[in-house]
């Protein structure tokens, strides 16, 4: 039985804006919070931000190790999803 899922937080985080492979993070004292959707308009942004949105803990990147035991890209465990962020840049 899949566990159940830890309640949605309304937050707004500010950090470091970063694009990843899992889409744009912010980083916030060392913690990486991620969205699946990339910042419109700030590929490669590398600057201080804040993202409004709902913030949950979920598996969304594919572990590192695969199925048949070969190592690949990915994350262990679950991740800090922020959905439907909105952004702005912080002076």
């Amino acid at each position: 039985m899949p566990e159940p899922e830890a309640p949605a937080l309304r937050v707004t985080v500010e950090g470091i804006a970063r694009d990843a492979k899992a889409g744009a993070v912010v980083i916030v004292n060392g913690e990486r919070i991620c969205s699946r959707a990339r910042a419109r308009g700030r590929r490669g942004w590398a600057a201080r931000a804040s993202a409004c949105g709902v913030l949950r803990e979920r598996k969304v990147i594919p572990d590192p190790i695969a199925p048949d035991g070969t190592i690949a890209a990915g994350a262990v465990g679950s991740q800090h999803v922020l959905e439907a962020p909105s952004w702005s840049k912080v002076p």
